[in-house]
């Protein structure tokens, strides 16, 4: 299990297209209980859950050829230390960035 910060933001339009059809509905969203949600706006999204979850790189690139204006934010703490997957488009470029560090890199990045 790991606990997981989920932001989603967008423009008001495509975001409000995109809770209605994919974040109610989508196996990944679906289970997401009110008491999960950090913050909600009205572009934006931002939950803490815990679960056990690898982001599909696949499926996040589905939602976001479906709503381009969307950035899709994923991070978590695992025994084998931080990591997190960013993706969205920016005239028209792919983002992707993925990051881990050690338990003990961790702890150093954390007592700073």
């Amino acid at each position: 299990m790991y606990t997981i910060e989920l932001a989603i933001l967008g423009k008001k339009s495509e975001f409000d297209s995109f809770l209605s059809n994919e974040f109610v509905t989508h196996e990944e969203f679906s289970h997401i209980k009110r008491h999960e949600v950090v913050t909600w706006g009205i572009e934006g999204i931002v939950c803490k859950i815990v679960r056990d979850f690898t982001p599909d790189a696949y499926v996040i690139e589905k939602m976001l050829n479906r709503y381009p204006s969307l950035c899709i934010k994923i991070t978590w703490i695992s025994p084998d230390g931080s990591a997190g997957v960013c993706m969205g488009r920016h005239r028209n470029m792919r983002v992707y960035e993925w990051k881990d560090f050690s338990e003990e890199e961790e702890l150093s990045f954390r007592s700073h």
